[in-house]
Parts: C-alpha cells; sequence; structure tokens
C-alpha cells in the first residue's frame, strides 16, 4: 500500500484542537476525542436530570413538612394552641418592651447630656468623653448618669492642671491660652483620644 494511503489527512485547526485537549493528532487521537466529548454530552445530559430530579424532591420535601405541621395542628389541644399562641405574644411584647426602653434610654442620654455640658468649654471633646464613659459603664437614671459625666470632668481638669493649662469658659475672648508656667496652648487629635480611652479604661 502506497505511503499515506487509508489515513486521514487531519486539518491544521483540527490537529491544534486535539493537541490542545491531550490527544494524539492521528486517527486514534480523532476517535478518541469523539469518544470523550460523547460521553461528556452524556454525562451534562444526566446532571441536568439529576438537577431536577433533586429540584423535584426538594419541593416534595417541603410538602412533607407543611404536612407534618398541619397535623401537629390538628393534633393539638386548645389549651396547647392557647400556651403557644399566648409564647407568641410575651415574645413579641418583649421584643416591644426592649425596643421602648432603648429610646428612652437615648432620650435620657441626650438630655442628660446636653444638661452636663451647659456653660463648660470644649463642648464637642466632653460629648465623645461622656458617651465613651456612658457606653462602657452600666447606668440606670439621670443622676447616675451625671455621676458618670462629674468623673470625667474631674479627670479632664486633672490632665489640664498637671500641664498648667487654663482654658478658657464659653465666650471668653482671651482664647486657650495656657497659664503663667508656659504650658501647652493647643491639642491634638491624638491628645483627645488618649483621654477618650483614659474614660472608659481601655490602654493609651
Amino acid at each position: 500500500m502506497p505511503e499515506g494511503e487509508g489515513t486521514i489527512q487531519i486539518p491544521e485547526a483540527m490537529g491544534q484542537f486535539l493537541t490542545e485537549h491531550g490527544f494524539t493528532v492521528d486517527e486514534k487521537g480523532m476517535a478518541d476525542a469523539f469518544k470523550a466529548f460523547g460521553n461528556y454530552k452524556t454525562d451534562i445530559t444526566k446532571l441536568k436530570g439529576e438537577a431536577k430530579g433533586k429540584s423535584a424532591l426538594e419541593q416534595e420535601l417541603e410538602q412533607l413538612r407543611t404536612a407534618e405541621e398541619q397535623r401537629r395542628q390538628a393534633t393539638l389541644t386548645e389549651t396547647e394552641k392557647v400556651k403557644e399562641e399566648k409564647a407568641k405574644l410575651e415574645k413579641a411584647l418583649l421584643e416591644k418592651d426592649q425596643l421602648i426602653l432603648k429610646g428612652q434610654k437615648d432620650m435620657l442620654l441626650k438630655e442628660t447630656m446636653f444638661d452636663a455640658l451647659k456653660d463648660k468649654p470644649l463642648t464637642s471633646v466632653r460629648k465623645q468623653l461622656y458617651q465613651a464613659a456612658a457606653s462602657s459603664q452600666e447606668w440606670d437614671g439621670a443622676e447616675a448618669l451625671m455621676s458618670i459625666f462629674t468623673k470625667v470632668d474631674t479627670d479632664l481638669e486633672t490632665e489640664f492642671k498637671a500641664l498648667k493649662v487654663t482654658i478658657p469658659a464659653p465666650g471668653d475672648e482671651a482664647g486657650a491660652g495656657g497659664g503663667t508656667g508656659g504650658g501647652a496652648t493647643k491639642y491634638d487629635d491624638a491628645y483627645f483620644e488618649r483621654l477618650q480611652k483614659k474614660s472608659v479604661g481601655l490602654p493609651q
């Protein structure tokens, strides 16, 4: 038989395709490729069928769960039904009470903070320190809150005295000048951040 007789001439593009997918560039490679992709098509069809079957099983399971709950409800006595309904109502009321209490507590915090900040310098800084201290401690009522704020004020004034700094009252045109001891006259954010950490007992 002359050379090349009975063999298939494989186009260059097909040869590249076979090479890229790990097949030999010959008749056997072509046969293996057709077989592999035939199996792949079969597998895809099978997977689609299995996916549909899974969806059907999930629907059936959900129907069984619904039917089970309906049967459970049907077998409950009137007393048990009343108990269940009562438990649901009690849970809903508890959640509502917690929301109301939180709102009242937030309002009390704002009102007490407003009173504590009256006629004091550095109100924005004090407000941040008040909020940090209140959020880190347990308190109940305006009196307890005011005690927390007073402690913050005391610590703040102690810091100022240690640095020999005089803070003018609101409206004072003299500015935030230092005392005769030549203390600092300006505070950066890092300084007030340290004060805030100190007010809640965090490492500085």
